[in-house]
């Protein structure tokens, strides 16, 4: 609840550092990731918007936090946030 309640991602992912996780945490955390952006995106038509703008472009998160799994720190890393928001994307462009 306490990552539910925090009050910006970097206090929410601070706080998921400490959690203990579920044992199957690492072979289900791509499915709920994707299921909260098609849920954030379905409700929020001015970011579904932004995202279908960038229809062809190669989507990448950049960041700070060393988080080579999400996005790309110091140039390399899966990019999994990225790769997600491409396939989302491309969902909505096949059923428009």
């Amino acid at each position: 609840m306490d990552i539910l309640l925090s009050s910006s991602p970097f206090l929410a992912k601070s706080t998921g550092r400490v959690v203990v996780l579920r044992p199957y945490w690492e072979y289900t955390k791509i499915v709920y990731m994707m299921n909260g952006l098609r849920n954030k995106f379905n409700n929020n038509d001015n970011i579904k918007q932004k995202l279908l703008y960038t229809a062809g472009i190669k989507l990448v998160w950049k960041n700070d936090y060393e988080d080579d799994f999400w996005g790309i720190y110091n140039g390399s890393g899966l990019n999994v946030l990225g790769v997600l928001l491409m396939e989302l994307r491309d969902q909505y462009i096949e059923s428009l």
